[in-house]
């Protein structure tokens, strides 16, 4: 026999207010808490990891993080790609087809570059057959530049975000971005944008 109480609670009859009555703790139910933006490199974390790998790393790492650094392509973008997908001129790196490779998803595109960074490109190329590219040793070399530098830790993907961030703090649109990296959509690009350590909270846009 079930008790009128427990009946009421089948039938949706509940005498009680639910957001009140201790019934409600058996649904056990919890509201998740969005988690805080992830911080991404400063500018300025970048330029003291990338003037110490100068200082250490072979010239094949120190010009493939200059150039990651500089154009967020992947590293197995950055692997395959040749002297003459750079265009000094216009400011323009272009990630094309190649034999037996394609980039991921697909996606082929003119990212644009400043002067340093496609002298960067043209130095990688030169250099990166001197250079273990695997994971696992860019990786290490990273580790070991980052901890010389008094820098967080971090992976190669992440000076792809920071560069993300930073053209978009300065006024690219997440669309322009997402094109720019190579993403399949702009909701991919999102989870990219980080907010700088040295930005500000927003505090001073509420109301006084």
């Amino acid at each position: 026999m079930v008790c009128p109480r427990e009946r009421g609670k089948i039938k949706g009859l509940i005498a009680h207010n639910p957001f009140k009555h201790e019934d409600f703790e058996e649904l056990k139910l919890r509201e998740a808490r969005p988690k805080p933006n992830a911080l991404a490199l400063s500018p300025k974390q970048v330029d003291v990891f990338l003037a110490k790998a100068d200082e250490m790393s072979k010239p094949g790492y120190a010009a493939l993080f200059r150039l990651t650094a500089g154009s967020a392509i992947r590293i197995d973008e950055a692997r395959h790609y040749e002297a003459s997908d750079i265009d000094q001129q216009r400011g323009l790196l272009t990630i094309t087809p190649k034999k037996g490779w394609t980039t991921k998803g697909y996606r082929y595109r003119d990212i644009p570059i400043s002067k340093d960074t496609a002298e960067a490109a043209f130095a990688f190329v030169k250099t990166r057959d001197t250079v273990t590219l695997d994971d696992k040793a860019v990786w290490n070399e990273i580790q070991r530049v980052r901890k010389a530098a008094g820098l967080p830790q971090f992976s190669i993907h992440d000076l792809r975000r920071a560069w993300a961030s930073a053209v978009h703090a300065n006024g690219a649109s997440l669309k322009q971005v997402s094109v720019w990296l190579g993403h399949s959509s702009v909701q991919v690009t999102e989870r990219y944008i980080r907010v700088f350590e040295t930005g500000s909270s927003g505090h001073e846009f509420l109301p006084r």
